[in-house]
C-alpha cells in the first residue's frame, strides 16, 4: 500500500518502488517511470530527484516548488543540492539524521506551519528518552540535527517561503559531556600491556595514546606515511564504514578510505623517541597498513574497537570507547604544560577552543594543585597583619 498521495509502494521483493508521470499521451493516458530503493526514504529521495529532472526538462530549469510543499520535501530537495559538495560519509550522516530524527517527527507538515513553539517542542522531545529512539540523543547528535534544520530553513528563506520559526528564540539544552579520560593508573596499565605485545594492532593503540589519532586515521595509516628516520608521521587519510545505497551490492555497508575529517586534520605529527623505538621492530616497507603489516588486508574501526574493549576487560580497566585515548592524550598534554596551539595542531583542530572545551578534562588532583597556587596570597596577607 502506498503512502497517501505519494505513489510509493513496498514491493513483494522487499524493495520500495516510486512512480511518477513523465508524459501524458493523447486522450490523457499517463506514462509512468519508476525508481527503486531499499528504504522508503531512499525511494522518496530518488523520486523527488527524478521529478526535479523532469521539471527541468519541461520548465527550462525551474526547480521551484510551491509554498505548500511539505517540510520533508524541502529537506530532500536541500539534500540533493548540497550532495555534490559533501563527502560521501557526510552525505550518509545527513541522510540518516533526516531519516531517523527529523522526517518522522514532522511527517508531511508544511514548512510554513512549523513555528517557534512547535520547534521548541520537537527539541524538548528529542533531548529526552521519550523520542522515537527511546533514548536521549548525545549533545553532538543534537547539534548535527539542528545544524541540518537551520540550513534547510535558510534554504527555504532564499526560496522565499513564508517562515514562522525564530531560531534565536529557541532554548537548546547543552548537557555536560561525561568525562571520558583514563586515569593515570589505568594509562600505566595500558602502556605496560601494549609495550610488552608484539602485535601491530597493539602498537597502533599505543601510538594513539601518545598522538591522539582518531580511530579512522589509525586504521588508514600506512608505513609509508611514517618517517622513522626524521621522527614524524603524516595523517592524510581516514577509514570508515558507511551505508551502501547501491542496488547492485548485496551488502548494507562498505568500507571507504577518504580524506580526514577536515583540512586541518591533514597534518604532520612529530614522534617522541620512545615511540620510534617501539615502532622500528615492526616496520614494513611500502604501503602496508600499520595495524596489519599487510598491504592487502586492513583492520576496520569496528574490529579495532572490539579488540580494544577486550584488552580493557582483560586488564580490568573501565570500558571506554576508543576515542577516550584521544581525550586522554589531550588532557595529559595540558597537564604536562603543552603549548595549547601546538597541541591543537597535533590533534588536527581548526581552533584551540575545540581543544580546550571538548578534549581537555583536568582531574580533581590537578584542580587541587592549581588551587594550592593561591596559598601564597593567603600566607602573605597573614604576614602583613602581624
Amino acid at each position: 500500500m502506498s503512502r497517501k498521495g505519494e505513489n510509493i509502494y513496498k514491493r513483494k521483493d522487499g524493495r520500495w518502488e516510486g512512480r511518477f508521470i513523465v508524459e501524458r499521451k493523447e486522450g490523457g493516458k499517463a506514462r509512468y517511470q519508476s525508481v527503486y530503493g531499499k528504504t522508503y526514504l531512499e525511494t522518496k529521495e530518488k523520486l523527488h530527484s527524478s521529478k526535479m529532472k523532469q521539471q527541468e526538462k519541461e520548465m527550462a530549469g525551474n526547480l521551484f516548488c510551491t509554498a505548500e510543499d511539505s517540510f520533508s520535501n524541502i529537506l530532500l530537495e536541500w539534500l540533493s543540492t548540497v550532495k555534490p559538495h559533501l563527502k560521501e560519509s557526510s552525505y550518509c550522516r545527513y541522510f540518516n539524521q533526516i531519516n531517523k530524527n527529523i522526517i518522522p517527527y514532522f511527517n508531511e507538515k508544511s514548512i510554513s506551519e512549523i513555528d517557534t513553539a512547535s520547534m521548541q517542542q520537537y527539541i524538548s522531545m528529542i533531548t529526552t528518552d521519550k523520542n522515537l529512539q527511546q533514548k536521549a540523543l548525545s549533545p553532538k547528535t543534537m547539534h548535527d540535527i539542528l545544524s541540518i534544520i537551520r540550513r534547510v530553513f535558510d534554504y527555504a528563506e532564499i526560496r522565499e517561503f513564508s517562515l514562522k520559526c525564530n531560531f534565536q528564540s529557541l532554548y537548546i539544552p547543552s548537557p555536560k559531556n561525561k568525562q571520558t579520560v583514563f586515569s593515570e593508573q589505568e594509562q600505566k596499565l595500558l602502556i605496560s600491556y601494549l609495550t610488552a605485545s608484539n602485535q601491530p594492532s597493539d602498537m597502533g593503540i599505543l601510538l594513539t595514546l601518545f598522538t591522539g589519532l582518531r580511530i579512522g586515521e589509525l586504521c588508514a595509516l600506512k608505513w609509508n606515511k611514517i618517517d622513522l628516520k626524521n621522527g614524524f608521521l603524516s595523517v592524510e587519510e581516514s577509514m570508515q564504514r558507511i551505508q551502501n545505497y547501491s542496488n547492485e551490492s548485496p551488502y548494507k555497508t562498505r568500507i571507504i578510505v577518504t580524506n580526514p575529517k577536515s583540512l586541518s586534520s591533514i597534518r604532520t605529527i612529530p614522534l617522541p623517541e620512545f615511540i620510534l623505538s617501539s615502532l622500528k621492530p615492526l616496520c614494513k616497507q611500502g604501503n602496508a597498513f600499520l595495524l596489519t603489516g599487510s598491504s592487502e588486508k586492513f583492520m576496520e574501526p569496528r574490529t579495532l574497537q572490539y579488540k580494544f574493549k577486550k584488552i580493557l576487560c582483560d586488564l580490568n580497566i573501565r570500558v571506554l570507547n576508543f576515542h577516550a585515548l584521544r581525550h586522554t592524550f589531550a588532557t595529559r598534554c595540558v597537564e604536562a604544560g603543552f603549548d595549547v596551539k601546538s597541541l591543537s595542531e597535533i590533534l588536527g583542530h581548526a581552533s584551540v577552543n575545540v581543544t580546550l572545551n571538548r578534549y581537555v578534562h583536568p582531574s580533581d588532583e590537578i584542580k587541587l594543585q592549581n588551587m594550592k597556587k593561591l596559598e601564597h596570597l593567603f600566607n602573605s596577607n597573614k604576614m602583613v597583619n602581624r
